[in-house]
């Protein structure tokens, strides 16, 4: 995302650095929001705010500069593109072999969200609130949720009581969507149905990243 408020790019370097200096000489490197990423299956180009690979630097054969290989991405929500991050873009970036977790950070709640894929290429997902860690199984580090709020611009809110803590979820984009108050004050659910598509519950897409021509 380019243009973004003060808050939500001090929280994507801060997740650069959690990460660089948990990593360490490990073999991983951690990526801002420079860095492009190319879902070959899917042709989408798009630059996550944080990609971390591991291993070899595997680049796309048509955008040389381009990684197809990331194993952890992270994205920072914000309110133009969060149904876009949760919904279709995160079905894109399924589509990457190589990627093992897909983190969210609110940019309002204190609030992080880890989906994990499985053997069985399911995606189980757990979320922690202040005080909390997330673990990132596939790289052996921790976020801890405190450390990415002190001094932020705007101080995040603490997450409302009753945020599911994990779930199990073969299908995140349909079942396995944090709901926000304000989606939930609409009477949106967890599944995606037409008349919750009507309320505006359904992820959105993003034109300048799809290729589509925006709406006038």
């Amino acid at each position: 995302m380019t243009g973004g408020t003060p808050t939500h790019a001090l929280l994507q370097a801060r997740v650069v650095t959690a990460l660089t200096n948990a990593l360490g000489p490990r073999g991983c490197k951690v990526y801002g929001s420079d860095l492009m990423v190319r879902i070959p299956a899917t042709g989408l180009t798009t630059y996550p705010d944080v990609t971390v690979v591991c291993g070899r630097f595997q680049a796309d054969a048509d955008t040389v500069n381009a990684a197809t290989n990331p194993v952890v991405l992270v994205e920072v929500l914000s309110p133009s593109t969060e149904r876009w991050d949760r919904g279709d873009k995160f079905a894109h970036y399924r589509k990457l072999e190589s990627l093992r977790e897909y983190v969210l950070v609110s940019q309002d709640w204190q609030w992080v969200e880890r989906y994990v894929r499985q053997d069985d290429d399911t995606w189980t997902y757990r979320g922690a609130g202040p005080t909390g860690r997330v673990g990132l199984s596939s790289l052996g580090v921790q976020l801890v949720a405190d450390d990415l709020d002190a001094d932020t611009e705007v101080p995040r809110r603490a997450a409302p009581a009753g945020w599911r803590a994990r779930a199990s979820v073969d299908d995140p984009a349909a079942r396995g969507l944090r709901l926000r108050p304000e989606a939930a004050a609409r009477g949106c659910g967890l599944r995606l149905r037409p008349e919750a598509a009507a309320r505006g519950c359904g992820p959105r897409l993003r034109p300048e990243e799809s290729g589509r021509p925006a709406r006038p």
